[in-house]
């Protein structure tokens, strides 16, 4: 494993000439892709991780047992540590001004100003822990919005922290889409909340049981559908895989 630490982000921090490729890589572990997210010419991807299950404190029975993040952690020693790593820097005061700075540096890197999209996704692994951690994600969206053919992209199970935010008139950035994951064993409150705001959607379901009014997803490259990055595509469902 890369060894990182936090004086390193700050020492990034305060350099004035351009990141290299080496040191976006040393400071925070980030990846550009999975098996369904496929960086490719037609859309770049950047996905930032936590720790699974312990950073979802609205994690449902479900979930938790079919949480398909912790396969990483159990078959790649290096990836929870770097996940740790990760938590730590978002605990941090210097995690908004590095997440801003780091996002911006990527962009002007040649393939991500090649690419017709970027797509930052916020959790491959792990969810908004906090109220205070979303509304830093808020706060890090909002002062990207100059990068046009960026969006934000999160899948969240923590409904409680938007209502919160939305009920203190807190707006969440026109870059990001939200969407709820929910499960069979949602709570009813978990589901009202959701309903108030009319949030997108995803849900997983077993073989030969697709839940009625949902959009399937089939595809194998989400550079090619994005579906799930389109607030407008409001109920999508995915086989357990």
């Amino acid at each position: 494993m890369k060894k990182r630490d936090i004086n390193f982000l700050v020492a990034l921090l305060n350099k004035k000439a351009a990141w290299t490729n080496t040191e976006i890589e040393d400071a925070v572990a980030i990846s550009f892709g999975n098996l369904k997210l496929k960086s490719d010419e037609n859309c770049q991807f950047i996905i930032w991780n936590l720790p699974a299950i312990v950073t979802c404190p609205f994690r449902t029975y479900l979930c938790e047992h079919a949480c398909y993040a912790l396969k990483a952690e159990r078959n790649y020693p290096d990836v929870l540590p770097a996940r740790h790593f990760n938590l730590e820097v978002s605990k941090s005061v210097f995690f908004v001004p590095f997440m801003i700075r780091l996002v911006h540096e990527l962009a002007n890197k040649p393939k991500f100003k090649k690419a017709k999209r970027i797509v930052f996704r916020i959790h491959e692994s792990g969810d908004f822990y906090s109220y205070e951690y979303l509304l830093k994600w808020f706060e890090i969206a909002n002062a990207c919005k100059d990068i046009e053919k960026l969006t934000f992209a999160a899948y969240t199970k923590s409904f409680p922290f938007l209502d919160m935010a939305f009920s203190n008139g807190i707006e969440k950035p026109e870059n990001m889409t939200i969407r709820a994951s929910i499960w069979a064993d949602t709570p009813n409150e978990h589901l009202a909340i959701i309903a108030k705001y009319q949030l997108p959607i995803y849900t997983a379901y077993e073989k030969g049981n697709f839940p009625k009014q949902y959009a399937k997803c089939k595809c194998e490259n989400c550079a090619t559908c994005q579906m799930c990055f389109n607030a407008k595509a409001g109920k999508i469902a995915c086989e357990i895989h």
